[in-house]
């Protein structure tokens, strides 16, 4: 009788169950695995949102920067310029390059061969437009920023000896050895134009949270000397 409720009381105690203490552990851990696993889905997640942004940022800057150097390697000349980089250069304003190219090959400029990118600060996109009022698709949208400098060959007026002239040291020189008909002293890109023989563009596009900056150089390689 008296081995039958030792038997007894050992199942009583093995039947007893959580404690409060047992259960609040192991809903703290719980809780803990239960965060790390969502850390995990969240930022992968977010590394392949990154990653798409960066590859469809990376495919439309190339389609337009491409698009571009082709074009303007080959023009004849350049024949306006907006807000070209400068002293009076503003970030917060349509920027605009318009040159002359023989696409055709026919040793004539149609109209279609006078090409405008511009670059719409309102819309945040650059555009294509042609002598004959013709626009192409959108090249590029979320432009967050459009820069284009010019450089000349005209070494006489390099007034800082540092081997690049840009425009602006065409335009005001203050040397005697440059052409006195390179530049004309009024603070604008025009008469400058015939002189420039290399251009730089600068492209910055934004996608969600993921900016990225391009930058291409560009001799014009048709211009006459």
């Amino acid at each position: 009788m008296i081995h039958v409720l030792e038997v007894m009381k050992v199942r009583r105690r093995g039947e007893g169950g959580f404690t409060l203490i047992e259960l609040l552990v192991a809903m703290g851990l719980f809780g803990i695995l239960t965060t790390i696993l969502f850390s995990i889905v969240l930022n992968s997640a977010n590394t392949v949102t990154t990653t798409r942004q960066s590859t469809d940022i990376n495919e439309e800057a190339r389609a337009a920067l491409n698009r571009i150097s082709r074009e303007v390697r080959e023009a004849k000349g350049i024949l306006g310029a907006v807000n070209p980089v400068g002293s009076t250069f503003s970030s917060v304003t349509d920027t605009a390059i318009t040159f002359e190219v023989d696409l055709s090959g026919n040793d004539t400029i149609e109209l279609d061969e006078i090409i405008t990118y511009r670059y719409e600060f309102a819309n945040k996109r650059l555009v294509l437009k042609t002598g004959n009022g013709l626009s192409a698709p959108v090249l590029a949208a979320n432009v967050e920023n459009f820069r284009i400098s010019y450089f000349s060959q005209v070494f006489n007026c390099d007034d800082d000896k540092d081997g690049t002239i840009t425009w602006e040291e065409v335009d005001s020189t203050t040397l005697v050895s440059c052409p006195i008909d390179a530049g004309n002293s009024n603070g604008i890109l025009d008469v400058e134009l015939t002189s420039i023989n290399r251009v730089v563009v600068e492209l910055s596009l934004l996608k969600g949270s993921r900016r990225q900056d391009y930058r291409t150089q560009i001799d014009l390689r048709n211009r006459p000397l």
